[in-house]
Protein backbone atom coordinates (compact mmCIF):
# COMPACT_ATOMS: atom_id res chain seq x y z
CA UNK A 1 0.00 0.00 0.00
CA UNK A 2 2.88 2.36 0.82
CA UNK A 3 4.49 1.59 -2.54
CA UNK A 4 1.29 2.59 -4.37
CA UNK A 5 1.07 5.79 -2.31
CA UNK A 6 4.67 6.75 -3.08
CA UNK A 7 4.13 5.92 -6.78
CA UNK A 8 1.10 8.22 -6.95
CA UNK A 9 3.05 11.05 -5.28
CA UNK A 10 5.90 10.53 -7.75
CA UNK A 11 3.56 10.57 -10.76
CA UNK A 12 1.78 13.72 -9.55
CA UNK A 13 5.12 15.43 -9.05
CA UNK A 14 6.23 14.38 -12.53
CA UNK A 15 3.08 15.84 -14.09
CA UNK A 16 3.54 19.16 -12.28
CA UNK A 17 7.19 19.39 -13.30
CA UNK A 18 6.26 18.59 -16.89
CA UNK A 19 3.78 21.45 -16.93
CA UNK A 20 6.38 23.85 -15.50
CA UNK A 21 8.27 23.79 -18.80
CA UNK A 22 7.49 27.03 -20.68
CA UNK A 23 4.89 26.65 -23.45
CA UNK A 24 5.10 28.89 -26.51
CA UNK A 25 2.11 30.48 -28.20
CA UNK A 26 2.37 28.09 -31.14
CA UNK A 27 2.39 25.09 -28.77
CA UNK A 28 -0.53 26.58 -26.86
CA UNK A 29 -2.54 26.86 -30.08
CA UNK A 30 -1.76 23.29 -31.07
CA UNK A 31 -2.73 21.91 -27.65
CA UNK A 32 -5.82 24.09 -27.25
CA UNK A 33 -7.25 23.46 -30.73
CA UNK A 34 -6.78 19.69 -30.44
CA UNK A 35 -8.44 19.50 -27.02
CA UNK A 36 -11.36 21.85 -27.81
CA UNK A 37 -14.76 20.18 -27.46
CA UNK A 38 -16.40 23.03 -29.39
CA UNK A 39 -14.17 22.38 -32.41
CA UNK A 40 -14.81 18.63 -32.33
CA UNK A 41 -18.55 19.30 -32.16
CA UNK A 42 -18.46 21.73 -35.11
CA UNK A 43 -16.41 19.24 -37.14
CA UNK A 44 -18.90 16.45 -36.40
CA UNK A 45 -21.74 18.71 -37.57
CA UNK A 46 -19.86 19.36 -40.83
CA UNK A 47 -19.26 15.63 -41.33
CA UNK A 48 -22.93 14.92 -40.67
CA UNK A 49 -23.98 17.59 -43.20
CA UNK A 50 -21.67 16.07 -45.82
CA UNK A 51 -23.14 12.61 -45.19
CA UNK A 52 -26.65 14.02 -45.51
CA UNK A 53 -25.76 15.59 -48.87
CA UNK A 54 -24.32 12.28 -50.12
CA UNK A 55 -27.44 10.42 -49.01
CA UNK A 56 -29.82 12.81 -50.80
CA UNK A 57 -27.65 12.95 -53.94
CA UNK A 58 -27.65 9.16 -54.18
CA UNK A 59 -31.44 9.22 -54.61
CA UNK A 60 -30.97 10.99 -57.96
CA UNK A 61 -28.95 8.10 -59.39
CA UNK A 62 -30.40 4.88 -60.85
CA UNK A 63 -31.17 2.32 -58.16
CA UNK A 64 -30.19 -1.30 -58.84
CA UNK A 65 -31.74 -4.02 -56.73
CA UNK A 66 -30.98 -7.74 -57.00
CA UNK A 67 -33.06 -10.47 -55.39
CA UNK A 68 -32.86 -14.22 -54.98
CA UNK A 69 -35.59 -16.68 -54.00
CA UNK A 70 -35.19 -20.32 -53.12
CA UNK A 71 -38.11 -22.77 -52.78
CA UNK A 72 -37.93 -26.34 -51.55
CA UNK A 73 -40.82 -28.30 -53.10
CA UNK A 74 -42.49 -31.47 -51.91
CA UNK A 75 -40.52 -34.68 -51.71
CA UNK A 76 -43.30 -36.50 -53.64
CA UNK A 77 -42.59 -36.63 -57.41
CA UNK A 78 -44.87 -34.40 -59.47
CA UNK A 79 -47.44 -36.24 -61.67
CA UNK A 80 -49.89 -34.40 -63.86
CA UNK A 81 -52.18 -35.68 -66.57
CA UNK A 82 -54.96 -34.22 -68.70
CA UNK A 83 -56.71 -35.04 -71.96
CA UNK A 84 -54.28 -32.72 -73.75
CA UNK A 85 -50.95 -33.72 -72.19
CA UNK A 86 -49.33 -35.34 -69.16
CA UNK A 87 -46.12 -34.65 -67.22
CA UNK A 88 -44.10 -36.32 -64.55
CA UNK A 89 -41.11 -34.81 -62.77
CA UNK A 90 -38.94 -35.20 -59.75
CA UNK A 91 -37.78 -31.57 -59.22
CA UNK A 92 -37.88 -30.64 -55.55
CA UNK A 93 -35.79 -27.38 -55.57
CA UNK A 94 -36.33 -24.12 -57.40
CA UNK A 95 -34.04 -21.01 -57.44
CA UNK A 96 -35.22 -17.69 -58.83
CA UNK A 97 -33.14 -14.52 -59.44
CA UNK A 98 -34.23 -11.06 -60.52
CA UNK A 99 -32.63 -7.65 -61.03
CA UNK A 100 -34.40 -4.29 -61.17
CA UNK A 101 -33.13 -0.84 -62.16
CA UNK A 102 -35.17 2.19 -61.09
CA UNK A 103 -34.63 5.78 -62.17
CA UNK A 104 -36.77 8.61 -60.75
CA UNK A 105 -38.04 10.65 -63.71
CA UNK A 106 -39.99 13.48 -62.10
CA UNK A 107 -40.78 14.00 -58.43
CA UNK A 108 -41.94 17.59 -58.52
CA UNK A 109 -38.31 18.84 -58.07
CA UNK A 110 -38.47 17.57 -54.51
CA UNK A 111 -35.16 15.70 -54.69
CA UNK A 112 -33.38 18.68 -56.31
CA UNK A 113 -34.71 20.99 -53.61
CA UNK A 114 -33.56 18.61 -50.90
CA UNK A 115 -30.10 18.37 -52.46
CA UNK A 116 -29.78 22.16 -52.73
CA UNK A 117 -30.82 22.51 -49.10
CA UNK A 118 -28.26 19.87 -48.09
CA UNK A 119 -25.52 21.71 -50.04
CA UNK A 120 -26.35 24.97 -48.24
CA UNK A 121 -26.38 23.09 -44.95
CA UNK A 122 -22.94 21.64 -45.64
CA UNK A 123 -21.51 25.06 -46.58
CA UNK A 124 -23.00 26.61 -43.45
CA UNK A 125 -21.54 23.82 -41.30
CA UNK A 126 -18.07 24.31 -42.83
CA UNK A 127 -18.24 28.08 -42.30
CA UNK A 128 -19.37 27.56 -38.71
CA UNK A 129 -16.56 25.07 -38.11
CA UNK A 130 -13.96 27.53 -39.43
CA UNK A 131 -15.46 30.33 -37.34
CA UNK A 132 -15.35 28.13 -34.22
CA UNK A 133 -11.66 27.38 -34.83
CA UNK A 134 -10.84 31.06 -35.33
CA UNK A 135 -12.74 32.10 -32.21
CA UNK A 136 -10.96 29.42 -30.19
CA UNK A 137 -7.58 30.49 -31.58
CA UNK A 138 -8.31 34.11 -30.68
CA UNK A 139 -9.37 33.10 -27.17
CA UNK A 140 -6.11 31.18 -26.72
CA UNK A 141 -4.13 34.20 -27.96
CA UNK A 142 -5.84 36.53 -25.49
CA UNK A 143 -5.47 34.16 -22.53
CA UNK A 144 -1.80 33.52 -23.43
CA UNK A 145 -0.91 37.23 -23.47
CA UNK A 146 -2.91 37.98 -20.30
CA UNK A 147 -1.12 35.15 -18.54
CA UNK A 148 2.28 36.26 -19.84
CA UNK A 149 1.65 39.94 -19.01
CA UNK A 150 0.52 39.32 -15.42
CA UNK A 151 3.37 36.86 -14.89
CA UNK A 152 5.95 39.47 -15.89
CA UNK A 153 4.17 42.21 -13.93
CA UNK A 154 4.31 40.12 -10.75
CA UNK A 155 8.04 39.64 -11.28
CA UNK A 156 8.60 43.38 -11.80
CA UNK A 157 6.58 44.34 -8.71
CA UNK A 158 8.49 41.86 -6.53
CA UNK A 159 11.77 43.30 -7.76
CA UNK A 160 10.49 46.84 -7.08
CA UNK A 161 9.43 45.90 -3.55
CA UNK A 162 12.83 44.37 -2.86
CA UNK A 163 14.50 47.59 -4.03
CA UNK A 164 12.09 49.82 -2.10
CA UNK A 165 12.56 47.84 1.12
CA UNK A 166 16.32 48.17 0.78
CA UNK A 167 15.89 51.90 0.13
CA UNK A 168 13.55 52.15 3.14
CA UNK A 169 16.12 50.46 5.37
CA UNK A 170 18.79 52.96 4.25
CA UNK A 171 16.37 55.88 4.72
CA UNK A 172 15.59 54.79 8.29
CA UNK A 173 19.30 54.88 9.03
CA UNK A 174 19.57 58.33 7.44
CA UNK A 175 16.60 59.51 9.51
CA UNK A 176 18.22 58.32 12.71
CA UNK A 177 21.30 60.34 11.75
CA UNK A 178 19.22 63.37 10.83
CA UNK A 179 20.01 63.21 7.13
CA UNK A 180 16.34 62.99 5.96
CA UNK A 181 13.08 64.30 7.33
CA UNK A 182 10.34 62.19 8.91
CA UNK A 183 8.01 63.22 6.07
CA UNK A 184 10.38 61.67 3.52
CA UNK A 185 10.50 58.48 5.57
CA UNK A 186 6.70 58.28 5.82
CA UNK A 187 6.29 58.88 2.10
CA UNK A 188 8.62 55.99 1.36
CA UNK A 189 6.73 53.70 3.75
CA UNK A 190 3.45 54.59 2.05
CA UNK A 191 5.00 53.85 -1.31
CA UNK A 192 6.20 50.43 -0.12
CA UNK A 193 2.75 49.66 1.29
CA UNK A 194 1.00 50.71 -1.93
CA UNK A 195 3.36 48.61 -4.04
CA UNK A 196 2.71 45.56 -1.83
CA UNK A 197 -1.04 46.09 -2.23
CA UNK A 198 -0.59 46.32 -5.99
CA UNK A 199 1.42 43.10 -5.90
CA UNK A 200 -1.38 41.26 -4.06
CA UNK A 201 -3.92 42.43 -6.64
CA UNK A 202 -1.63 41.47 -9.52
CA UNK A 203 -0.97 38.03 -8.02
CA UNK A 204 -4.73 37.45 -7.84
CA UNK A 205 -5.06 38.55 -11.47
CA UNK A 206 -2.19 36.23 -12.34
CA UNK A 207 -3.91 33.22 -10.75
CA UNK A 208 -7.12 34.02 -12.63
CA UNK A 209 -5.21 34.43 -15.91
CA UNK A 210 -3.43 31.11 -15.35
CA UNK A 211 -6.74 29.33 -14.63
CA UNK A 212 -8.28 30.75 -17.82
CA UNK A 213 -5.19 29.79 -19.81
CA UNK A 214 -5.26 26.23 -18.45
CA UNK A 215 -8.98 25.96 -19.21
CA UNK A 216 -8.45 27.00 -22.83
CA UNK A 217 -5.72 24.38 -23.23
CA UNK A 218 -7.74 21.64 -21.54
CA UNK A 219 -5.44 21.45 -18.48
CA UNK A 220 -6.50 21.21 -14.87
CA UNK A 221 -7.10 24.68 -13.42
CA UNK A 222 -4.47 24.22 -10.67
CA UNK A 223 -1.65 23.08 -12.98
CA UNK A 224 1.43 25.33 -12.60
CA UNK A 225 1.68 26.32 -16.27
CA UNK A 226 4.33 28.64 -17.69
CA UNK A 227 4.32 30.43 -21.04
CA UNK A 228 7.20 31.69 -23.16
CA UNK A 229 7.41 34.26 -25.96
CA UNK A 230 9.60 33.65 -29.02
CA UNK A 231 10.61 35.96 -31.85
CA UNK A 232 8.15 34.16 -34.18
CA UNK A 233 5.14 34.66 -31.92
CA UNK A 234 2.30 36.23 -33.88
CA UNK A 235 -1.48 36.20 -34.17
CA UNK A 236 -2.51 33.32 -36.44
CA UNK A 237 -6.10 32.47 -37.37
CA UNK A 238 -7.29 29.37 -39.20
Amino acid sequence: MKKIKYLMIFLMGTIVLAQQNPITLEESLEIGLKSSKEIRLSESVAISADAKLSEISSNLYPQLSVGFNYNHLSEVPVQFSSPMFSATGGAIDALYANATIEQPLFTGLKLLSLRNAAEYGKEAALVQSTQTKNEKALTIHISFWNFYRTEKLVKVLRENIAGLEKHLKDTEMFFQNGLVTKNDLLKLKVRVSETKTELIETENAFEIARAVYNKNLGFSLNILSMCAVTSSTSLTLI
